[in-house]
């Protein structure tokens, strides 16, 4: 085996099924894709995901106590790069993205997601360079495709391979 660099470490979880992280309202809306969000506990159900400190994300989840995570069918994939590369408010990023945004209790979420959890905002912890955020799970949904497991013939997610530049690499379940 050859060993593997710091910058490159993360790469190794790849691929991942991305989510969008979104969080605030209005001109305050923020989002990002993330591919560090996962379940950290099932009673009580707590999810967690880093964020880059300093993000716009990141303080919108801090101000308003609590966001979304989002996957997509890979009929979407382009959103996740807007959202994960693009630089701009959150309601720029929804308009560049074609998708619709709704909102349950104040926290936003994307009306054609294929699943999504709602989640408070439990902690957050300084790691290095990210911010890692666990929020308790409010609420969570997901298409018909959903059983007690995907039915990935119903269901096509979106698989980041990692990023060329501004675009990211996608494959999906044939």
């Amino acid at each position: 085996m050859k060993e593997v660099g710091p910058t490159r470490l993360h790469r190794l979880f790849y691929p991942v099924v991305p989510v969008i992280v979104m969080a605030g309202e209005g001109e305050g809306l923020a989002m990002a894709a993330v591919s560090s969000a996962m379940p950290v506990a099932q009673k009580p159900p707590y999810v967690a995901l880093a964020l880059l400190k300093g993000s716009r994300t990141l303080s919108a989840i801090l101000r308003h106590k609590g966001f979304s995570l989002n996957w997509l069918d890979f009929m979407h994939v382009r959103a996740l790069d807007v959202a994960g590369f693009t630089i701009a408010r959150g309601v720029e990023k929804l308009a560049r993205m074609t998708l619709t945004c709704q909102s349950w209790k104040g926290i936003p979420y994307l009306e054609q997601a294929a699943a999504l959890v709602l989640a408070r905002l439990r902690s957050s912890h300084r790691m290095g360079d990210h911010v890692l955020v666990i929020g308790r799970a409010i609420r969570a949904e997901a298409q018909e495709a959903f059983g007690d497991y995907w039915d990935y013939a119903h269901y096509k997610p979106a698989l980041y391979l990692g990023s060329v530049g501004n675009l990211g690499r996608y494959a999906t379940i044939a």
